[in-house]
């Protein structure tokens, strides 16, 4: 019990602030989703609507820290059963998707190489470094299925090998292969 009152405590500490936008969306996802699955908590909710909105810095620094204590397990297991749930409701169709990334991140990437998610992965938008992922049927939580905008959000844990690295019109674009079942 110890452990999960001290996660809860962290969790909400690294929420970001909400606002009257964020909080209008926030209704509209919860409005949504909750008819679908009236047990995915309000906590859920707002891990997702953090990353959806690019709030997610905090959150994300932490979930890729390794655990050392039973709360900080705790709360990992949490974010990670509550994208499940939101997965379960609002998984995507289309066979690729494509989104923008950071150099930070495509910096990381080398062709053959198995990188897995240590934090939810937002695709959205254009930008001059794309990626785009190949087996993708299913495997992320479509932002257009809750009313939360356009991209696709990763899940933690999930797996992609680097098959390519070109450049296009003067983009990169780094293709990944999920690692699905």
């Amino acid at each position: 019990i110890k452990a999960e009152w001290t996660a809860s405590k962290k969790l909400a500490s690294l929420f970001a602030p909400m606002n009257d936008s964020s909080r209008d969306l926030f209704n509209t996802i919860a409005d949504t989703v909750i008819p679908l699955d009236p047990t995915i908590r309000p906590s859920a909710i707002k891990t997702f609507l953090d990353y959806v909105q690019g709030n997610d810095s905090a959150l994300s620094s932490y979930l890729k820290q390794p655990s050392i204590s039973l709360a900080e397990d705790v709360l990992k297991r949490w974010v990670k059963d509550d994208m499940a749930k939101i997965h379960a409701v609002s998984a995507n169709t289309a066979e690729v998707i494509a989104g923008s990334t950071t150099l930070a991140y495509a910096a990381a990437l080398e062709v053959g190489k198995v990188v897995t998610l240590d934090a939810p992965l937002l695709l959205a938008g254009q930008s001059n470094i794309m990626i785009q992922i190949e087996n993708a049927k299913g495997v992320g939580i479509d932002l257009e299925k809750l009313n939360a905008g356009q991209g696709v959000l990763m899940p933690i844990g999930l797996s992609f090998e680097v098959v390519s690295i070109e450049t296009l019109n003067g983009k990169m674009i780094y293709t990944l292969k999920a690692l699905v079942n």
